[in-house]
């Protein structure tokens, strides 16, 4: 049985929502054992959720249960909520390739996630498919006009220094090379 469980929260979609945002709540409150347990726990329903109704609704849920795990350390988990997040927008921009919202929350999400991987104590190096996804969305986002440029900039800085690290000198200028002149067209 779940914790707190009222009428509005039965099923995978509320109950799973609803938790996410209590996690959130008592993490806020720096109640951890209660926090993580919520969160562990609409992660679980979420991720049961398929196929997804509403992508925003359970991208936010999934990103409230990370921000319960971030606040006690628990990066691994946080990032594993990210991802989750992110593939549920991913399908979203593959469903509607003009919706520039959708694009813009994959790749703040998606920046999100390599940030919590990172600090976890994944090597930055193994990671670079989630900046090359999150460089994409942003780039699509921008082109559509729902982002500003220093945002994908600073993502794309990112990529070329994993590029740099993985030893794939040529991907990482050209990368630089595009940041530096998108920084000096805006």
């Amino acid at each position: 049985m779940l914790f707190g469980r009222r009428s509005a929260d039965l099923g995978p979609r509320n109950g799973g929502r609803a938790l996410a945002r209590r996690a959130r709540e008592l993490a806020a409150e720096g109640k951890e054992r209660r926090a993580l347990v919520r969160a562990s726990t609409a992660c679980e329903l979420l991720s049961d959720d398929w196929p997804v109704l509403d992508a925003f609704a359970t991208a936010t849920a999934f990103e409230d249960c990370a921000a319960a795990f971030t606040a006690f350390g628990r990066h691994t988990m946080a990032f594993r909520c990210l991802s989750a997040a992110v593939e549920v927008l991913r399908r979203l921009c593959v469903d509607e390739p003009g919706n520039g919202a959708a694009h813009v929350r994959f790749g703040v999400l998606g920046y999100a996630a390599y940030t919590s991987a990172v600090a976890g104590g994944r090597d930055p190096a193994a990671l670079v498919d989630v900046l090359e996804s999150t460089v994409r969305a942003l780039g699509t986002a921008l082109e559509l006009g729902h982002v500003e440029p220093d945002t994908l900039i600073e993502v794309a800085k990112a990529l070329a220094d994993r590029y740099e690290e993985a030893g794939r000198v040529d991907e990482a200028a050209a990368v630089r090379r595009s940041a530096e002149d998108l920084a000096e067209s805006h």
